[in-house]
């Protein structure tokens, strides 16, 4: 299979997003610290372009939701044994198989993420650069063996607990309905607010929110409703501060 090639005009960029989500993760997993804090913050204190944030955003989240399936793919794709990877190592092998399993990056560019993220590691950028490769050549013929026992696939496969996946089996009795309600569960719901139309306009508050990093489009049935791209984080945004929405 042809390997599509990084376009390497804004790889300073890029990589100052995947160093921020990385930073996150690891305060996050390790220190115990809420996500959606520590990146209000950093969007306060740094200057992030919207996409930079809306990038930021979906490999944080995107990642803490799939965590279990992430590190099953790490473990069966490649050598690596995740209960014995250094946290921030193991961070930057979910952040490149987030990539490589869930977004449309170049194959070339999640290798360079995994480079440059693991350069200041230099005993693992060796095996970081390995097991990514490994990563991306065997994530297609990662198993997830349905047949053996059907709570460990639904856990694993929807990165759910065990025994959340175990008690809604007794209380459904379907498996099918468990797994499309684990399924549903990892979906994010779009969110949806209400301009104040005596202090704002819909464009003008779509503007505001796009340049905080907050995407949305216009509601079909409401001339003041925003369907937001995602919500972590919109109640701390001065918009809703000043009373521009409301949910």
């Amino acid at each position: 299979m042809p390997v599509r090639q990084e376009n390497t005009s804004h790889t300073f960029v890029r990589q100052k997003t995947y160093y921020t989500a990385l930073f996150v993760l690891n305060s996050t997993l390790s220190d115990r610290k809420y996500p959606d804090i520590l990146i209000g913050e950093l969007f306060k204190k740094q200057d992030f372009s919207p996409s930079e944030k809306a990038a930021i955003n979906e490999l944080v989240y995107g990642i803490l939701r799939h965590r279990t399936r992430l590190d099953y793919i790490i473990e069966h794709a490649s050598t690596a044994v995740v209960s014995g990877v250094e946290p921030n190592i193991l961070n930057i092998l979910r952040i490149c198989t987030y990539q490589a399993v869930f977004t449309e990056s170049s194959l070339s560019g999640i290798i360079n993420n995994a480079v440059a993220l693991s350069a200041r590691e230099e005993k693992f950028s060796g095996f970081v650069k390995r097991t990514v490769e490994a990563i991306i050549r065997n994530k297609d013929a990662v198993v997830f063996d349905k047949k053996k026992s059907q709570v460990e696939y639904i856990s694993v496969y929807h990165s759910h607990p065990a025994w959340i996946v175990e008690k809604w089996l007794r209380e459904f009795g379907n498996i099918n309905e468990v797994e499309a309600l684990c399924g549903t569960n990892n979906v994010v719901p779009p969110l949806l607010i209400r301009i104040n139309p005596l202090k704002t306009s819909r464009e003008a508050l779509q503007k505001a929110l796009l340049e905080t990093g907050f995407a949305s489009s216009p509601a079909v049935f409401s001339p003041f409703g925003l369907v937001m791209d995602r919500k972590e984080g919109i109640f701390r945004t001065e918009a809703f501060r000043e009373g521009l929405f409301e949910v």
